[in-house]
Formats: C-alpha cells, sequence, structure tokens
C-alpha cells in the first residue's frame, strides 16, 4: 500500500509539475493574444472615429449643397419668370410691327390711288393745255379777225350780242377749267405729301419696334445663356450631393460593421480579463448608480470623471463634466423629462438637451449616435444616446451638464 501511494504521489506531482509549464507556456500566449486585441480595438475605434469625423464633414458639405442648390433653383424660378416676362413684351411689340405694317401697306395703297389721280389730273391739264394752246396758237395767227368774223356774221344786233356773250363764255369757261384742274392737282400734292410723310413716320415706328424687338430678343438670348449655365451648375451640384449621400451609406454601412467587430472585440476582451482576474473586472455598460440622488439624478454613464465643472480651458470655462466611456457605450437620461434639442450644435457635436421642468435641464454632448428625437419623453433610466467624440473632443467621453434657469452648475453637487 505504502509503494502505490508513493506513486500516486508521484504522478501528482508529475501531473501538477505539467499543469505548471503549461500555465507558464499559455500566459505569454494569451497576454499576446490580448495585447493583440487591444490594439486591433484601439485601431477600430481610431478608424471609427475618421469615419464619423469624414460623416461630420459630408453633412456640412451636404447642408453647404443643399443652401447652393435651393439658391440656384431661386435664380432658375427668377430667371425663367424674366425670360416669361421677356417673351410676353416680345409678343406685345410683334403686335404692334404687324398693326404698323397693315398701316403701311394701307398708306402705300392709298399713295398709289393719289398718284394715279395725281396722273390723271395731270393728263387733264396737259390735254387741256394743249386745247387752249392750240386755240390761243389760232387765236394768235387769226388774231381779232377770227373774232369780227364771229361778230360780223351776227345778222342782228341782238345776235350780235349773243355771238359776244358766247364767245366770252367760252373764254371764262376754258379759264375756270385750267383753275379748277391745277387747284385739284395741288390738291392731290398736298395729299400726296401727307399720305408720303405719313409713310415715313410709320416706318420709322415700325423700324424703332423692330429694334426694340431685337433688343428684347438678345436679352432673351441672354437669359437663356444663363439659364443653361445654372441648370448645369444645378446638374453638378446634384451629382456631387448623390455620391456623398452614397459615400454616406458606404461610410455608415462600414462604421456599423466595425462596431460589430469592437463590440466582439471587447466582448473577447472583458471575457479575457474576468477569466485571468477571477471575475472582478467592474461593469462599464451601466450608470455607477442607479439609486438617484436627493435631487432625483442618476449618472448618465458610467465611467470616472476626467474633467472637472469649472476649469478654464483657455477659451471658454468648462461648463459640465466629463464622464471617460468607451465609444459607443450607452448614454441614458439622468432625469425624465422631454427632448428639447436632438441634433447637431458647433463645439457640443451630437448634442441631446432635456427638460425636466422647474427651468432644470441636462445636456450631453459629443455622442457618436442619438436615439431619441425632439418632443419625445424620455424615462430616468431610458438609453438617449451613445457616446462618442464629435464637436470639439479629443477622445470618447461624454460631456454632462446640468443647468437651473439656463445657468450651468457642478453635476458633482446633484449626483449619488
Amino acid at each position: 500500500m505504502q509503494v502505490d501511494t508513493e506513486i500516486t504521489y508521484k504522478r501528482l506531482a508529475v501531473f501538477a509539475l505539467v499543469l505548471l509549464v503549461i500555465s507558464l507556456l499559455t500566459i505569454p500566449v494569451f497576454a499576446s493574444s490580448l495585447s493583440q486585441k487591444q490594439q486591433e480595438l484601439s485601431n477600430l475605434r481610431s478608424k471609427i472615429n475618421q469615419k464619423n469625423s469624414q460623416i461630420q464633414k459630408n453633412n456640412q458639405s451636404k447642408a453647404s449643397l443643399e443652401a447652393e442648390i435651393k439658391d440656384i433653383d431661386a435664380q432658375l424660378n427668377e430667371t425663367q419668370q424674366q425670360i416669361d416676362d421677356l417673351q410676353e413684351q416680345i409678343d406685345s411689340t410683334q403686335d404692334k410691327i404687324d398693326s404698323i405694317q397693315e398701316r403701311i401697306q394701307q398708306l402705300a395703297s392709298s399713295l398709289a390711288k393719289k398718284q394715279a389721280e395725281l396722273v390723271e389730273a395731270t393728263n387733264k391739264l396737259d390735254q387741256l393745255s394743249k386745247v387752249l394752246t392750240k386755240r390761243a396758237r389760232n387765236y394768235y395767227k387769226n388774231g381779232a379777225i377770227s373774232i369780227f368774223a364771229v361778230l360780223l356774221k351776227a345778222r342782228s344786233f341782238s345776235d350780235l350780242l349773243h355771238r359776244a356773250n358766247f364767245l366770252g363764255r367760252i373764254v371764262n369757261q376754258d379759264a375756270e377749267l385750267v383753275k379748277q384742274i391745277k387747284l385739284t392737282k395741288a390738291r392731290i400734292e398736298q395729299a400726296k405729301k401727307a399720305i408720303e410723310a405719313d409713310k415715313a413716320a410709320t416706318e420709322n415706328s415700325k423700324a424703332k419696334l423692330v429694334e426694340e424687338k431685337n433688343n428684347l430678343s438678345s436679352l432673351i438670348a441672354k437669359q437663356q445663356e444663363r439659364k443653361r449655365d445654372l441648370d448645369n451648375q444645378l446638374s453638378s451640384k446634384k451629382s456631387t450631393l448623390e455620391k456623398i449621400g452614397s459615400e454616406q451609406q458606404q461610410l455608415e454601412a462600414e462604421i456599423a460593421a466595425e462596431e460589430q467587430a469592437a463590440a466582439n472585440l471587447k466582448r473577447y476582451i472583458a471575457a479575457y480579463q474576468n477569466q485571468h482576474s477571477g471575475g472582478a473586472t467592474p461593469s462599464r455598460g451601466a450608470p455607477r448608480s442607479g439609486q438617484p440622488s436627493a435631487q432625483g439624478f442618476i449618472w448618465p454613464a458610467a465611467g470616472p470623471v476626467t474633467g472637472s465643472f469649472g476649469e478654464n480651458r483657455g477659451n471658454h470655462i468648462h461648463a459640465g463634466i466629463d464622464i471617460a466611456a468607451g465609444y459607443g457605450s450607452q448614454v441614458v437620461a439622468a432625469k425624465s423629462g422631454t427632448v428639447v434639442y436632438a441634433g447637431w450644435m458647433s463645439g457640443y457635436g451630437n448634442l441631446v438637451v432635456i427638460d425636466h421642468g422647474g427651468g432644470v435641464t441636462t445636456r450631453y454632448a459629443h455622442n457618436s449616435s442619438i436615439e431619441v428625437g425632439i418632443g419625445q419623453y424620455v424615462n430616468q433610466g431610458q438609453e438617449i444616446s451613445r457616446v462618442g467624440s464629435t464637436g470639439f473632443s479629443t477622445g470618447p467621453h461624454l460631456h454632462f451638464e446640468i443647468r437651473i434657469n439656463g445657468s450651468p452648475v457642478n453635476p458633482l453637487s446633484y449626483l449619488p
């Protein structure tokens, strides 16, 4: 029996020695693996921060592009309105030109008629002149003999008087006919001159309207060229906006995958630390205390305070406290209330503001994501965001403020 016992002890001693050797060999392996995983986690967080930073820049670019697109749309509408107004003026001017052209044609027709009347009157005057000239020539040749011959042929004194009266009427009629023809010719020439003047003035008005129409057409051409340029700008900016949108989707997908990978690494590291520290590693996934303070507040995130209230940071006085927490860690409402702000604010980055009533508000800044919306009522301890490093931040943490009537107070005086 004693021999068997000694053999058993020897075997146990050998087994213990083997276990010791294995553990000694394994520790560096695990340590090396842990260091590698921690480095991978650090690299992932760095990539996520860079991509979140790029998303912030893209959001700013999108906002700028959207404002520019809105401005270009307004310019396009204004330019199109100007083109429409100019086209109305051109149409109105063309109507005037058409009306004046009809007037010119009417005047040309009237002028042609007057010209024909003038030719007719001139011909009549020429014919009468020829008759009178011939009569005058005969009178000159025969002279008084012809007249006296007519008178001497009178058979009585009464016939003499009748013949003399007849000769006088002929002379008077010739004179009156010449006078009437000359007056008619003069009136026709006067009417012709008036029509010519009217026609010239009308053609001058038409020329001015044509020039006005050409100027309007030139203005329309310029506005249409401007519209084409604005359309090109709009198309380019919309294309850029679409590219940014596609890039945003890709970045968000990559961040989601990397956050999942980071979560897996954190679980691996936590499991390893828990295994090699007897399960003593404290959890940082929940607030430090679930019991509200006397003022009714709980911690919004789990982690040590790394930035104090009232610190002078050169360009500003620190209005809250900084709570160190892992990227993507949960942020909860320190007290029940209504969300009055949920979005980007310069310096704060992604910011949530909760109104608790009585002039009391809390602020949660630098978040990587926001899980609530404006107007939403949240209960104490309800998740409102995730820890990040947006805005003016040097690394992942939660900036937490308590304000009373708009003035910041020290949160540590209100937390449990």
